[in-house]
Parts: structure tokens; C-alpha cells; sequence
């Protein structure tokens, strides 16, 4: 057993300020892609550094299916975070890219508890609790290998990886904080397509690979004051990525982003074996993000996006409010080098 029930004062926990921070699976709500996915991308051989800020908000109020952070009772949750993400596109021969891309977030996470049962004949009454963190968090490296140029298409392939830095809430039984991510390795392969004219357009299909690893978020109430907690088994994600952007003049475009994502939802292992945390075994996502850039002269770009998800998986969502979903506003700056 990992820990037991406290009184009143250790259930409710107060505002805890930390580290923390969420990508790749933990991804922030506007899907990542590589080093290639834009048509003329580093071409020519170059760099490419993008500095972005994103807010995103999202609610959650049907705890028929559980979530891992938060073992005690919910009748609502609401998260909101602010993403500063800094992402190098580096070109190591003209066909050939490294990407490192490092995020930064500042979150808060708002719970509404249902009654607290302690004993048979003793119950405590729903309260409120905040749950703050900020932080740098886990970074995503990749390769990108452009292995098709016909003018004006152009196809490529990308490698990758997603390392975990921290899956700690800060407390055993009730989380004192938002975990800095997943605690999941995300292993990752793609392969995409451009057209550069007379629209520009671009399909990427990306599939990640988590092989299950134990984490001390995964804390479950198994009966009064009682709680335990396990591993997961290995999961993959399959995502489509697709995005179009029209020039209205030689400053102004338009851009609109399409997502869709299939997440296998991993099982849990106990000392006894493994169950389905939930009865659904995959959950979709499907978000649209639109944008308008404006060209500042030859190295800078000004982008101005929203995303909203069209179909989401906030209420199936185990990692939910660790990994939050697409919808929100943000800015974003390109700087193109040579």
C-alpha cells in the first residue's frame, strides 16, 4: 500500500506552486510536427527558429470513467495552461534535419471533490482544492530526412523521441501538484508529403510508441482509506496531420491545420495482472487549428492561431488533467537563418 487517508486538513491540500510541463504525448494542444511537414521547409539548407505561446483551457465533469492523478471522488475538473514552446529546426545536409524542441508551461488545475466516505457511519463534505505548477519539461528529438524533391512536391521520413523528466504529484494519496508529464518514453516514426503550388499543402501520418513504465502518479483508491498504485502496459498513438495555407498577399496567408488522433488507452498493471482501466480501448481526437501569418521581410514570420477540438477526449482521457486537449489561442514567431 502506498499511503492511507489522512483527516480533513491532509485531504483537502492546499495551493502547492511547482514544476511542471507536458509534450509529445503530453503534447501541447497543437500537434507537433517535424523539421519537413511545411512545404520549403530549410530549403534552402538553413535553420529555422520558431518561439511560440499558447493558452489552452479545457473542463471535465463526467468521472464515470476514472483518471489516474487524482484517486479521490470528482465532480469537476478544469484545467488551464500557458505553453511557451521553443522549437530549432537545424539543417545537417540539405536533405537531412535535426529538431529539438523544449517546452515551457504554466499551469493550474482547479477540483471539485464529492463527498469523502471515511467510515461507515462518517463522511466528510465535497470541498475545493488548486493545484498550480510551471516549469521546463520533456524534450522531443528528431531527424527528418527529405527523400523525394520533384518541384513542387516533395516526401519525407522523421525518427524521434519523447523523454519523460518527472511524473511526481507531490504526495502519495492527493496530488499536491500537476506531474511534469506522463512519465512515458515516446518512441515515434512518420512519413509525410508536400505540395508547394498553387496552394500550399501538407499530410504527415505519425505513429508513437509507448512501451509502459511505472509511475508515481498511478495512485488508486481501492477502499476506504486505502490506496495502491501500478504500472502501465505498452501503447501506441496514430496520428494524421494535415494543413493548407493560402497567400492572400505577399504579406498575409491564411492557414487552416486538421488533426486527427487515435490513442490506444493503455492497460494497468497490478501485482495480479492487467485490466482495462476504462471499457473503451481507443480513444479519437480530431482538433482544427487556423491561423494568420504575416511576413515581416525574408527571416521573420508574425502567426496568429486558434484551435478548437472537434471531437474530443477529454472524459476518456486517463492522463487528463496532465495531458490537457487542444482549445485555445496563441502567437508564434518564425526567424528563418542561413
Amino acid at each position: 500500500m502506498v499511503g492511507t487517508a489522512s483527516r480533513r486538513s491532509g485531504w483537502l491540500g492546499r495551493r502547492v506552486v511547482a514544476l511542471a510541463i507536458v509534450l509529445g504525448v503530453t503534447c501541447p494542444a497543437h500537434a507537433q510536427t517535424g523539421p519537413y511537414f511545411e512545404p520549403q521547409s530549410l530549403d534552402p539548407a538553413g535553420y529555422e527558429l520558431r518561439v511560440s505561446a499558447d493558452y489552452h483551457d479545457a473542463s471535465r465533469s463526467d468521472f464515470t470513467r476514472p483518471i489516474f492523478l487524482m484517486a479521490q471522488g470528482l465532480s469537476r475538473l478544469h484545467a488551464r495552461q500557458l505553453a511557451v514552446t521553443f522549437d530549432l529546426r537545424l539543417s545537417i545536409t540539405p536533405s537531412l534535419a535535426l529538431q529539438i524542441v523544449l517546452p515551457w508551461l504554466v499551469r493550474d488545475v482547479a477540483a471539485e471533490g464529492v463527498n469523502l466516505v471515511v467510515s461507515a457511519d462518517q463522511s466528510l463534505p465535497p470541498r475545493s482544492w488548486t493545484l498550480s505548477s510551471w516549469g521546463l519539461g520533456d524534450p522531443t528529438l528528431a531527424v527528418g530526412y527529405r527523400f523525394w524533391r520533384a518541384m513542387p512536391w516533395s516526401a519525407y521520413a522523421e525518427l524521434g523521441a519523447t523523454i519523460p523528466i518527472d511524473d511526481n504529484p507531490g504526495a502519495a494519496s492527493l496530488p499536491q501538484r500537476v506531474p511534469l508529464g506522463t512519465g512515458q518514453h515516446e518512441l515515434f516514426a512518420g512519413i509525410g508529403a508536400t505540395l508547394d503550388r498553387p496552394v500550399a499543402l501538407s499530410l504527415n501520418y505519425r505513429i508513437g510508441y509507448s512501451p509502459g513504465e511505472h509511475a508515481a502518479y498511478l495512485v488508486r483508491r481501492v477502499a476506504n482509506q486505502s490506496y495502491t498504485s501500478g504500472a502501465l502496459g505498452a501503447f501506441a498513438h496514430h496520428r494524421f496531420n494535415a494543413a493548407g495555407e493560402l497567400a492572400l498577399s505577399k504579406l498575409f496567408s491564411v492557414r487552416l491545420a486538421p488533426s486527427l488522433t487515435f490513442m490506444q488507452v493503455p492497460l494497468l498493471i497490478e501485482r495480479g495482472g492487467s485490466r482495462q482501466l476504462i471499457h473503451e480501448q481507443v480513444a479519437v481526437e480530431l482538433d482544427l487549428a487556423a491561423a494568420v501569418r504575416l511576413r515581416l521581410g525574408d527571416a521573420h514570420r508574425l502567426e496568429l492561431r486558434g484551435s478548437l477540438p472537434l471531437v474530443a477526449a477529454t472524459d476518456l482521457d486517463p492522463f487528463y488533467p496532465i495531458v490537457i486537449p487542444a482549445r485555445g489561442v496563441g502567437i508564434a514567431w518564425f526567424f528563418v537563418g542561413s
